[in-house]
């Protein structure tokens, strides 16, 4: 799920409501919630505004291995890490 939310963030540039991220995902915005609260907790600067949602603003130096296998682009060799 964390690697959804920040697929959504970065693609959308700006600020994403809660309401349409777990509508996208499928998830409540409770749960949303509690993802950015564990993506801030891994390093990732996520802004949050009332009435606009949340806005990533800075990712952490250091590559998390869900984010890695996100970005892979291959079908077996390298997928898993």
């Amino acid at each position: 799920m964390k690697s959804k939310i920040l697929e959504i963030l970065e693609k959308k540039g700006s600020y994403v409501s809660g309401e349409e991220i777990s509508k996208e995902i499928g998830i409540s915005r409770a749960a949303i919630w509690k993802h950015i609260k564990k993506l801030r907790e891994l390093g990732y600067e996520i802004e949050s505004k009332t009435n606009e949602g949340y806005k990533l603003i800075k990712s952490p130096e250091k590559q998390i291995e869900f984010e890695l296998e996100r970005l892979l682009d291959t079908k077996i060799i390298g997928k898993k890490i």
